[in-house]
């Protein structure tokens, strides 16, 4: 069986960025590993995990919508799927998703994370491992859970990682049992 790893995170992220070098990395990796990728087909972080996945025979999926006409869609997407609204987008994207792995971003990345753990909380969203790369995320969990303590739930579905290959190694773990 041939899982699909989606994932989120900035579309500001410049090539040769220290942000898109660690995500083209996860993508290597995950290609390398056999996994499909999908995002949100634009530039970015987006554009960098498709280019190292590119590097492997595996599905690299873009999903977009003609509400975010004013984006280009990057040219690592072999599987380009059109839906009519950002919402549907995101929908799609978690559908489409085995696990998730979220890298820092803005609102929109935000918007997805708490898309993600909103529908797992309330059984609206298969049980799939998540994981957020990067160091910023701790910060941000730590933050939130002292403003609103009623977060600490969900911040248990969660699995923080500081690199690409510790979020293969727990991905292999959660969806492989460890091979």
């Amino acid at each position: 069986m041939s899982f699909v790893v989606t994932v989120f995170g900035s579309a500001r992220a410049e090539p040769g960025s220290p942000l898109y070098q660690e995500a083209m990395r996860l993508g290597e990796l995950l290609g390398a590993a056999g996994f499909g990728v999908a995002t949100g087909g634009y530039g970015g972080v987006m554009e960098a995990v498709l280019r190292g996945a590119a590097l492997y025979a595996v599905r690299r999926i873009g999903v977009v919508t003609p509400e975010l006409r004013q984006r280009q869609v990057n040219p690592y997407v072999a599987e380009l799927l059109s839906v009519p609204t950002y919402l549907e987008r995101l929908h799609r994207l978690l559908q489409l998703g085995d696990a998730y792995v979220l890298l820092p971003g803005g609102t929109g990345t935000l918007l997805e994370l708490f898309a993600v753990l909103a529908l797992r909380e309330r059984s609206l969203l298969p049980s799939r491992p998540v994981f957020c790369l990067g160091h910023p995320w701790s910060e941000v969990f730590g933050r939130l859970v002292e403003v609103l303590p009623e977060l600490a739930p969900a911040r248990q579905l969660v699995s923080l990682c500081q690199t690409p290959d510790e979020v293969l190694d727990q991905l292999r773990y959660a969806l492989l049992g460890g091979r």
